[in-house]
């Protein structure tokens, strides 16, 4: 370069030198100034879309990309990195056409598939997910990035056993990445397993301690064992490194109360100008993170704006249509007829151990399942996929195969129960209100609590989440209304369908204002002695993986029922989707009166045990 300062090959190599030493910004403006000097080298056009995607500029990526195909059209790694920008920028259908070219111009390489894979994770295309990698497997058995996607494919298909394996063979081939040992310990977070995940992403910060992400994981970690403190001080370290990163400000909005002033919320004001460029799921976490912070602050209007704006953001990623989710709910009402019920009485597993917890996300579930956990008698589990796992054993409920079912299932359920002792334990998955009928066919003696809250409430408190995975309907009001309109109807063939008393109504409303009464009238509904530790369900230090994990560790409070009237204005969308569909917006009361007989009852009756 001394001799030619605009020789674009010495630019293109020496920005990929910086590049490689991490100093990728450095790198963007040498690779500019090759496709400045030779306008057609597509190598360095593919390569500044390498760079701008490492700086997650997604945007300026796709644009940088499409010129390197445009003058060399069989370039696999242009058409991959395309896919790459148009993934992150929410753009599916396109990031899957161009992967798919990749993929084709280079069959034997992994790189394609690694990108496709990417996409149909995010469509939730799993099957075909799995099918990509297998044949990355094919061609790179010793590539150590083919076995942390692949588990990332098992994760969500409920293989956690495998996904785990697959993850201990990539450290097997390559130890000193962090990023592996990160992957590890998100898969043992899934799994349930906080101390091997703490000591997976320990290790993974002892690999490289300036690790933002790696750091975001710890947090999250600490985060879900109820450790707020010490999950702000570690999202702190990681915003020292990365001052940009919105995921670790949304990191920071989930335990940190924000005032008026705010130098924090100062920050990500003035990022949210900029985060756009990052793609959509930036965008998103930030805008979520901004309402949580305008909330605290009291400004409402304010709030509000950048939860619409967070949830129009997510709506437009994920991969959900009201019209083919319809049927599944109908298919299993025309399934589930009383008389098929009847033919499957008494065929099931006899145990009384599992809990079954149901009802809409966000309508009381965790703290249902806590006051319970709280009992020395009893285990909570959390939101199990074990009984999506039985289901894929078996092709169909039937006569013969119910005892297996249910049996099968107990088996896998006695796992979270290390001492072995427990009389009861919990299965929190709120979407299991969809299969009463099968769990009440497979395990009859299964105790079932169906979790009521005032729809109103529980819509908003849904569209407040900025979900993990899952609950797609919950970023656009006429689709929680929608959701909210099936639900209900689930519920009352199941009312229809099922033996009387086969599960338990409990309202949100009643519990907490009048706490002990449930509380009682719950654990006596579950057969267990009353125990006076189920008063402070707050004080376990068990792990929540769910969105409820900061709600938990707070006493019993009153301030969210008629939450939503604080946005009344802003909620109109919703309130009309809602009368259009003929949902009250508030519940009856239906179950206090019942509840008070039960605390009698249950305060005077002799021990008892099931």
């Amino acid at each position: 370069l001394e001799h030619d300062p605009q020789n674009p090959q010495a630019l293109n190599n020496l920005a990929n030198a910086l590049r490689d030493m991490g100093r990728a910004e450095e790198a963007e403006p040498l690779y500019r100034r090759a496709v400045s000097a030779d306008p057609a080298y597509a190598d360095a056009h593919n390569n500044l879309a390498t760079c701008l995607i490492e700086l997650s500029r997604f945007e300026e990526a796709v644009t940088a990309a499409r010129y390197a195909v445009s003058f060399q059209p069989t370039h696999a790694g242009a058409y991959g990195n395309m896919s790459i920008a148009l993934r992150e920028l929410g753009f599916l259908a396109e990031a899957e056409n161009a992967a798919q070219k990749s993929v084709a111009l280079r069959p034997d390489d992994p790189e394609g598939y690694l990108d496709l894979c990417d996409v149909l994770l995010m469509a939730d295309r799993y099957d075909e997910a799995e099918a990509a990698m297998n044949h990355a497997m094919d061609y790179a058995p010793e590539e150590p990035r083919v076995y942390i996607k692949l588990a990332s494919v098992l994760e969500r298909l409920l293989r956690h056993d495998e996904a785990i394996a697959l993850l201990h063979k990539a450290i097997k081939l390559n130890p000193e990445n962090p990023v592996t040992w990160q992957r590890l310990s998100t898969a043992q977070f899934m799994a349930n397993d906080m101390g091997a995940a703490m000591d997976s992403i320990e290790e993974a910060l002892r690999l490289k301690p300036d690790f933002a992400s790696g750091l975001a994981a710890k947090a999250n970690i600490l985060q879900s064992l109820g450790k707020t403190k010490e999950s702000a001080r570690i999202v702190r370290q990681g915003l020292k490194l990365s001052p940009h990163n919105p995921f670790l400000y949304y990191s920071l909005s989930q335990v940190k109360d924000f005032t008026p002033g705010d130098k924090d919320m100062k920050a990500m004001v003035a990022l949210a100008d900029k985060v756009g460029k990052q793609g959509h799921q930036a965008a998103t976490a930030l805008h979520f993170a901004l309402f949580k912070a305008y909330e605290d602050c009291g400004q409402d209007r304010k709030a509000f704006e950048h939860l619409k704006i967070g949830n129009d953001l997510r709506r437009k990623m994920v991969p959900y249509d009201a019209k083919t989710a319809e049927p599944y709910f109908k298919n299993i009402r025309k399934t589930y007829t009383k008389k098929f019920v009847r033919s499957l009485a008494d065929k099931g597993y006899k145990s009384e151990l599992p809990v079954f917890i149901v009802g809409m996300p966000r309508s009381g579930t965790t703290l249902t399942e806590q006051i319970i956990a709280a009992h020395p008698d009893a285990v909570g589990a959390g939101e199990l996929h074990d009984l999506s796992i039985v289901e894929k054993m078996f092709d169909n409920v039937t006569p013969d195969s119910a005892r297996k079912m249910g049996k099968a299932y107990v088996d896998r359920l006695r796992r979270y129960d290390p001492s072995g002792k427990a009389l009861r334990i919990t299965d929190k998955m709120p979407g299991n209100f969809m299969r009463l009928g099968e769990i009440t066919s497979i395990l009859p003696h299964a105790k079932i609590i169906h979790c009521r809250r005032s729809a109103m409430d529980t819509l908003l408190s849904c569209y407040k989440q900025n979900f993990a995975r899952g609950q797609y309907w919950s970023y656009n009001m006429e689709e929680l209304a929608q959701q909210q309109r099936w639900y209900l109807d689930m519920m009352d063939h199941w009312r229809n369908v099922l033996p009387p008393q086969s599960f338990l109504e409990f309202d949100y409303e009643d519990t907490v204002g009048d706490f002990e009464t449930q509380a009682r009238l719950l654990i006596d509904f579950i057969g267990l002695d009353w125990h006076p530790a189920c008063l402070a369900p707050h004080k376990q230090k068990r792990a929540i993986l769910t969105a409820s994990k900061m709600q938990v560790i707070r006493p019993v409070y009153t301030s969210s029922v008629k939450g939503w009237k604080r946005y009344e204005k802003e909620l109109k969308p919703l309130i009309s989707a809602l009368k259009t569909l003929d949902i009250p917006l508030e519940n009856k009361k239906t179950v206090t009166k019942k509840a008070s007989t039960v605390k009698k009852k249950a305060a005077s009756s002799k021990p008892r045990r099931k």
